[in-house]
């Protein structure tokens, strides 16, 4: 999520703790920054590899082991602040309890989007991922952020408790539309004589109602839809564009296997879920594989990140792909297909050869 709605969800869930806990501003502060701290991570990066910022964002800061040490180092840096810098009598008891309770919402709430995260790290490399809300979600932000308002103003903890809460139904509502989703992303598949053979359904920007699909079927190839659902209203569904499953094995047999080539097309079929495929390449030109699962529409292929490299130059780490992309003019048919307005049979998709 974005590190506004980590920090509130951190503030909020400081503010719900029983009263006699609770609830100084310094301890809310305290609980809102630790929340967003484990995006420090971003800071991990490499001049000579672009893929260490993704191998290692939502890598073992995010993960739930990682909590009581992340607790502990910023309740360190709070007590010190708090007591040595702004002279204030301060219980570092209280201050590392705050910490935790910040610092643990942080990877639990990161699971509930798409993206991947190491929650389960050292004991798994496994990206959980529950695809359940987008990265930016106003009205989940809007609920936390109400609760901390009025949790100050009211200087009780009643008030965050219920927004708090009121913030689980919705992360329920959500696991709902996303039931909802996968189930018409199966249908669809068996409609077009399709074996299934796996499939996400991730909610798109600002919202929990329009989802991309994508599935991969045993033809080789994977297919995205956009679907809009909504309970008692029904559904609708865009179809979409689909593309050759672009095989690692396969893809890196003439490499050495422990080249800097071969090593670097694993890390971002890891990162990517093996949702991989080959686009904009030329013969004996650089080859360009991007991740499927996200796109600037909903039902199209039209990737936003992805890698480039040379076949020939085994020793060379790979460059992250730039794809030319019109965000603005993608805006349009977003909303229309998020509100249901204009004309609903949009242009049907297409194969990437």
């Amino acid at each position: 999520m974005d590190p506004i709605t980590q920090g509130l969800l951190g503030a909020v869930a400081v503010q719900a703790l029983k009263p006699k806990f609770a609830p100084s501003r310094s301890l809310v502060v305290a609980g809102a920054l630790s929340a967003m701290s484990p995006d420090l991570d971003i800071y991990i990066k490499s001049e000579t590899n672009p893929l260490v910022i993704l191998e290692y964002h939502r890598h073992f800061t995010h993960s739930l082991s990682f909590v009581p040490l992340g607790a502990l180092i910023c309740a360190a840096v709070f007590y010190g602040l708090y007591r040595y810098v702004l002279k204030r009598p301060s219980d570092f008891r209280s201050i590392y309890l705050a910490c935790f309770v910040g610092f643990a919402t942080h990877g639990l709430l990161d699971s509930c989007t798409a993206y991947g995260t190491q929650l389960l790290w050292p004991f798994s490399n496994h990206r959980v991922a529950w695809d359940l809300i987008s990265i930016i979600d106003p009205f989940y932000t809007g609920l936390l952020l109400a609760g901390v308002g009025v949790a100050f103003l009211m200087r009780k903890a009643r008030p965050a408790q219920i927004f708090f809460a009121a913030s689980f139904l919705y992360l329920g509502f959500c696991f709902v539309q996303h039931h909802s989703a996968a189930s018409i992303q199966r249908e669809l598949a068996e409609s077009r004589g399709h074996t299934w053979v796996r499939g996400r359904a991730t909610p798109t920007f600002f919202n929990a109602v329009l989802f991309r699909s994508v599935y991969e079927a045993t033809d080789g190839k994977f297919y995205a839809d956009a679907i809009w659902t909504f309970p008692f209203l029904g559904h609708h569904v865009w179809t979409g564009e689909s593309a050759p499953k672009f095989e690692v094995e396969r893809g890196t047999a003439h490499l050495p296997p422990d080249s800097v080539l071969a090593s670097d097309i694993r890390t971002f079929a890891w990162f990517s879920d093996n949702y991989l495929f080959e686009t904009e390449s030329t013969d004996g030109g650089p080859v360009t594989l991007a991740d499927f699962r996200s796109s600037t529409l909903p039902h199209k292929v039209q990737p936003i990140w992805g890698i480039q490299f040379d076949p020939g130059s085994p020793d060379q780490h790979v460059d992250r792909a730039r794809f030319e992309r019109n965000r603005f003019g993608s805006a349009g048919p977003f909303f229309a297909m998020l509100f249901r307005s204009g004309n609903e049979d949009q242009e049907a998709g297409r194969d990437v050869p």
